[in-house]
């Protein structure tokens, strides 16, 4: 939607995902989104369920992948140019990943 809205912003936002400093992720979600499905045109695939396993668990990992993207790239630059930085996991960001909490 960013081509067809001519929004400088919108513009802006797709570039940043697509080249910024997470650009690797954008393009590795891309992989596992659009390229690991189309292993499904071919019979060996998608009779096999250690392959359907594999590309269920790829496209998983993808679908993680765009929500953090989507997250992370969206507050990495804010309309404020002193706010902006690198986003850095913290043990929180990891313990609330795992599902575990301080305690435990």
């Amino acid at each position: 939607m960013a081509w067809y809205s001519a929004s400088p912003i919108e513009r802006f936002t797709f570039w940043n995902r697509a080249t910024g400093p997470y650009g690797w992720i954008y393009w590795l979600l891309l992989v596992c989104n659009l390229a690991t499905p189309q292993l499904m045109w071919f019979r060996r695939f998608r009779t096999s369920v250690g392959w359907l396993f594999f590309v269920a668990m790829v496209v998983n990992v993808g679908m993680w992948l765009e929500r953090f993207v989507i997250v992370v790239t969206s507050l990495q630059r804010d309309f404020v140019p002193s706010s902006w930085g690198l986003y850095a996991p913290t043990f929180w960001d990891f313990a609330t990943s795992s599902g575990r909490s301080a305690s435990s």
